[in-house]
């Protein structure tokens, strides 16, 4: 069976949505496809671990470049719909993940101060969640899929 293939949602396409509900329904999206990227990036790391007896390190390193990978993919097919050159993308989205690297250890820590008593897992959540919202939605919204809304 053909499957169509999917045309980038705009505000012309899609009648009676305006641009901040465009802009919802994308965000809406990036955190389905975050949920999924992170259920497979836990999940690779316990099968690492704890069935193919790889060390924590280097299973930690396997389940980050997996649901990267599939971060990329759901972000650039479902989520902006995106029909730019994918290693122009990629490359962009490498180097946003790379930039969004310290700003999560930054945001850890300063969330660490403000909380001390709290769990590092809690923590750790609340500064990934912030990064994203103010620096890795944006930038993959902005320069890594050239701005188109899906």
């Amino acid at each position: 069976m053909l499957v169509p293939a999917a045309l980038p949602v705009t505000a012309s396409l899609v009648p009676g949505r305006s641009g901040w509900q465009l802009g919802l329904l994308c965000l809406f999206k990036t955190l389905v496809v975050g949920f999924w990227a992170n259920l497979l990036d836990f999940s690779l790391l316990a099968a690492c671990v704890r069935l193919l007896h790889i060390e924590a390190m280097p299973s930690r390193a396997i389940a980050l470049l997996i649901s990267g990978v599939i971060t990329f993919i759901g972000s650039r097919s479902f989520v902006f719909r995106s029909q730019g050159s994918v290693p122009k993308q990629a490359t962009r989205f490498i180097l946003a993940e790379v930039a969004a690297f310290p700003l999560n250890l930054l945001s850890f820590r300063l969330c660490a101060l403000f909380a001390p008593l709290a769990a590092p897992e809690l923590v750790s959540f609340v500064a990934n969640g912030l990064v994203f919202v103010a620096f890795s939605y944006p930038v993959r919204r902005l320069i890594v899929f050239g701005g188109s809304v899906g």
